[in-house]
């Protein structure tokens, strides 16, 4: 007799019955919409609901509670969704994500006349998750096929892409626009009246209709960062075959978006961002910074004379304000990180007191400030005790 454990019966279950799975969740999500402490929900959901082949099904109760309370929860619930893809393991995945929106979807027509805002809610639980990355174009546009009939694809995938800009700050274009043409979509996807929808929406940086040359360049940005992976990847990194490529595509001196480009890039890299694993007395690898990332930045930053280097310290600074404000100033990030490039000489006292007070970038601003007083301490201090 075979005595081996049955392979159906031992698969993970979800602890909860559909019913009691309902009932967990508007529990969890009316404390959180109350106390707002996005970490408890995430415990709650991870420890009380076990999710295993129901993601779907709290997707879909949580978008009906939403929908008959303050605009305020959509935000939440949004920022909600993008937390659980962050955990390890993952809380939540694509599948279960974009099958819990299909009953509303499909309902769509119907929910807009009681919930006129029915689309702008769409697109505000979505957008983080696209801004993060969690969840591709292409699997939304499919998702979105149940609002075509009705011909409001296109008007949601507009709000998705609305509000993943805002989220990513004053880059929020230009890295949409990379992952638009890496992932080759085009508007005709979502919806035949697309030319005055993307004027509605001012989304012509995503128009097919532009000249060509702005997609292309996107490509070309991509390749040269997927080239630079490759060749900052190896043990013995050469310098010069990095310059040369850099150089090949932008020029020996780099524009100031070209600065931002390449600062965003370094900070993606350097600092990966998981809420409960993120260790604030060592939130990044600082030999990685030293080994990799410091030659690479001190060739730009470095580029002229004093006060031409403390502008592009200025760029440069302000896309790590950005990159830290996207990912909701994680604490002690940006002191560790503004130490670290002082001390490397990536950045000059100039350079940071230069930003300090003519900074450009408004996302984030007064935080950051605030977060780097000690700081900003400590080097009016060097700068009293060099000077004695």
């Amino acid at each position: 007799r075979n005595t081996s454990p049955s392979p159906v019966r031992n698969q993970p279950r979800d602890k909860l019955t559909d019913s009691q799975l309902k009932s967990k969740t508007k529990s969890i999500l009316t404390e959180y919409f109350d106390i707002e402490e996005i970490e408890e929900a995430v415990d709650c959901i991870k420890t009380e609901m076990g999710l295993v082949k129901k993601h779907h099904l709290f997707i879909e109760e949580s978008i009906n509670i939403i929908l008959d309370n303050k605009p305020k929860t959509h935000g939440l619930l949004g920022d909600l969704y993008a937390a659980l893809f962050e955990e390890k393991p993952p809380l939540m995945h694509a599948d279960g994500l974009l099958t819990g929106f299909q009953p509303a979807f499909e309902m769509a027509e119907e929910l807009a006349i009681d919930v006129p805002g029915i689309y702008n809610i769409f697109g505000t639980l979505l957008g983080k998750c696209i801004a993060r990355e969690h969840i591709s174009f292409q699997v939304v546009k499919d998702a979105l096929n149940p609002l075509k009939a009705s011909k409001k694809a296109g008007k949601v995938m507009c709000e998705i892409l609305k509000n993943a800009i805002n989220d990513l700050g004053d880059q929020g274009k230009m890295i949409i626009q990379q992952r638009w043409a890496k992932e080759k979509m085009v508007w005709s996807d979502f919806c035949s009246n697309h030319e005055a929808l993307i004027k509605e929406y001012e989304m012509e940086f995503l128009s097919s209709s532009d000249t060509g040359s702005k997609v292309e360049a996107v490509l070309s940005d991509i390749k040269l960062f997927e080239k630079l992976s490759d060749l900052l990847s190896v043990k013995r990194i050469s310098f010069d075959d990095v310059f040369d490529m850099i150089e090949g595509a932008w020029g020996k001196k780099l524009t100031s978006d070209n600065i931002k480009k390449l600062v965003d890039y370094t900070c993606r890299n350097l600092v990966v961002y998981q809420p409960h694993t993120y260790n604030d007395t060592n939130p990044f690898d600082k030999q990685e910074l030293q080994a990799k990332y410091a030659p690479l930045l001190k060739r730009y930053l470095q580029a002229g004379e004093a006060k031409e280097n403390s502008e592009l310290q200025l760029h440069a600074l302000d896309a790590i304000q950005l990159y830290i404000h996207t990912i909701s100033f994680p604490r002690n990030l940006a002191y560790n990180l503004f130490v670290e490039l002082e001390e490397m000489g990536i950045v000059s006292a100039e350079g940071f007191k230069h930003w300090h007070k003519f900074g450009l970038e408004q996302q984030g601003h007064g935080v950051i400030r605030q977060s780097l007083k000690q700081f900003f301490r400590e080097l009016d201090s060097n700068d009293d005790s060099d000077n004695q």
